[in-house]
Order: C-alpha cells, then sequence, then structure tokens
C-alpha cells in the first residue's frame, strides 16, 4: 500500500466525510457510497491509488490541495474552517484532505507539510504556529514550486503567495477598548493563551500592551499570564489557581477559543460569576451558552468560515494568473452577552 497522504476524494456532489483517528495524528477520509460502503472505509484501505479505474480515470488531472491544520479535530471553530475548505475543493474540481494533530504540536504539522511537498501536490494552505519552525520546509515548498497559503498566522516566507487570517493587532487594540468600556480604570488582568510558541497571540498581547499604555496609561495592569495549551480543561486548572492566588482580578482576557470554555468552569467553582469579567475569542457553542447564562461578559468571533474556504480561491486566482493580494483580512465581529439576540439572528 502507498504509504503518505490520504488524498480526500472530491469528486462526488454528495459525499460523506469520516475521521479517522490514528494516535496523535488524524487524517480525515472522504468517499462516497458509490466507490465504498462505510465498513470498508478505513485509513489503511481508502487512498486514490486504490479507487476503482472509472475513479482513477475521473481524478486523473485534478489538482490536489492539503489543509494542514493545527486543530484537527478538538476545536469546533478549526471543524467549520475545515468544512468551507472542502466545500470549496469540491466546487472547484480539486481533490483536498485535511490533515494535522489532534493537540498544538508543529513538529506533527512540519512533518505532515513534508509528506506533502514529497507527493508532489500542487498546493498547500499551513497555520505557521512558530513560523520560524517551518522556514526550511516552506523552503522545500518553494523549490518544489508549490504555492502556500498561510493561515491564521503570517509566515513572511516567499513560498506564501499569500495569507488569510485576523488582524491581530486590531483584536488587540479591541480588546483594551472593550475591556476599558467594562471596567474603567483597575482593570487587573489575567492573560490566558496557548503559550509563547502562538505568534499570532504573542503579537496581540503585545498590540494590547503597546495601545493600552498610550491610550489608557496606569487603567489596566496585566496580573498574571497562564499558557493552557489550547486544552479547556488546563486552563480550568490554571485559571482557577491563578485567581485564588490573585483575587484583585476582575478581568479573564482569553486570546485563544478554548479558554473561555475553562474559565468559565473555574469562575463558577470558586463563585465569582459577575465578579470576574470574562473576555473570550470565538463563538464556540459552550462559549456561547455562558454568555447567554451570564457567565462570559463577551467575545471576539473570527471568521473560520473565510479560513477555509479563500485559501482556495487565492489558489484559483493564483493558477488562472490573475493577481492575488499578499494580504486578506478575514475580519472579527465583537459580541457581548447583551447583543446575543442580533448573533442568534444572524446565525441561523
Amino acid at each position: 500500500m502507498k504509504k503518505g497522504l490520504i488524498w480526500l476524494v472530491v469528486v462526488m456532489v454528495v459525499a460523506t466525510m469520516t475521521l479517522i483517528g490514528i494516535g496523535c495524528k488524524t487524517t480525515a477520509v472522504e468517499t462516497t457510497a458509490a466507490e465504498t460502503t462505510a465498513a470498508e472505509t478505513t485509513a489503511a484501505e481508502t487512498t486514490a491509488a486504490e479507487t476503482t479505474a472509472a475513479g482513477e480515470s475521473e481524478l486523473a488531472g485534478k489538482k490536489r490541495i492539503v489543509y494542514v491544520t493545527p486543530c484537527f479535530n478538538f476545536s469546533p471553530d478549526w471543524n467549520v474552517a475545515h468544512k468551507w475548505f472542502m466545500d470549496k475543493c469540491q466546487e472547484n474540481g480539486y481533490i483536498g484532505t485535511v490533515v494535522g494533530p489532534n493537540e498544538i504540536n508543529t513538529e506533527i504539522m512540519i512533518e505532515d507539510m513534508e509528506i506533502a511537498i514529497a507527493d508532489k501536490v500542487d498546493a498547500i494552505a499551513n497555520c505557521p504556529l512558530v513560523p520560524d519552525q517551518f522556514k526550511a520546509t516552506y523552503e522545500k515548498a518553494k523549490a518544489a514550486k508549490i504555492p502556500v497559503v498561510d493561515v491564521a498566522i503570517d509566515s513572511g516566507f516567499d513560498a506564501a503567495i499569500s495569507f488569510v487570517g485576523t488582524n491581530y493587532d486590531e483584536v488587540g487594540k479591541m480588546a483594551a477598548d472593550k475591556i476599558y468600556e467594562k471596567v474603567g480604570k483597575g482593570a487587573n488582568i489575567l492573560v490566558v493563551y496557548t503559550g509563547p510558541e502562538s505568534a499570532n497571540q504573542e503579537n496581540e498581547l503585545n498590540a494590547f500592551i503597546k495601545y493600552a499604555d498610550e491610550k489608557y496609561p496606569g487603567a489596566f495592569k496585566i496580573v498574571d499570564k497562564v499558557f493552557d495549551k489550547s486544552q479547556i480543561e488546563l486552563a480550568a486548572e490554571l485559571g482557577k489557581a491563578s485567581l485564588t492566588a490573585h483575587p484583585e482580578i476582575n478581568v479573564v482576557w482569553c486570546i485563544e477559543g478554548a479558554a473561555p470554555q475553562g474559565i468559565s468552569t473555574a469562575v463558577q467553582e470558586l463563585n465569582l460569576v459577575g465578579k470576574v469579567n470574562i473576555l473570550g475569542i470565538d463563538m464556540q457553542p459552550k462559549t456561547v451558552e455562558d454568555m447567554a447564562a451570564g457567565i462570559i461578559w463577551a467575545s471576539f468571533e473570527q471568521n473560520f468560515p473565510g479560513w477555509g474556504g479563500t485559501p482556495v480561491d487565492l489558489l484559483t486566482d493564483y493558477w488562472a494568473g490573475k493577481e492575488v493580494p499578499r494580504v486578506v483580512d478575514s475580519g472579527v465581529t465583537f459580541w457581548s452577552n447583551d447583543k446575543l439576540d442580533e448573533y442568534y439572528a444572524t446565525h441561523k
């Protein structure tokens, strides 16, 4: 059996996605009822090389794109991006696949990129969590003439034809404004995020600090920072410890999407609901539920559909010889818990 990427065959109008877990790494496999039964669909059995002769003929000449994600199947938001990517691939007649770790692990992501390059794919969309770690792999992609679209984090490398994602500097500034509107002077802040290895989150925090120092001098104090590795349980554990050690904290700013749910658990266990203002990011279902319950004050919503679909659009234009923008700001929206009626109305 051929080793390497297991390609998601996007050749039918109606398809079924089966998620196969292989240790820490997880690969998505898409097939159709016409090609195989559900019982026959496994990571070991379904590859482009093993389709029927008719399937091989149908796949011939189709462009292949691999999407390397930092959160394969533990983030509802990234799952939205994956779906939009697959739908766009199907719409354009491309063969797509989504690969990546089930925990934050740049080594696995780099390995997935290396496999894609070795398999001579036509393009890669990738989230370079720590750009410097990906530098050598991007050079290999450039040498192989494989275009890369950065998602969420801008690598700045020549191999990347474009970057699609949130303007994190602006989110940092928005966070400062919203916290000041809510608390005013005397905001004692706990910051929760994945860790220093997440360049986008570090940039957002640095932008917040610089902007707040200039616009609201002396109004804020960052009391503590904890790194949750994008894990809800760890956010709850570390958040509870920090809130216990620093009872003056009245704002918890969560810079990554799993943190709001963990911090919500912590403030409930410590009977601090209504005393600590939680500002989150990403409108995951449990985050919205806790906003409705008055536990979480507000959250930013990133454009995950754009993170999934826009790279495919950009590559389509690139292959058509059209000019591709180097940076695409996918946008962000602020939602407070008193505006949820509007949120529900626009997210049916």
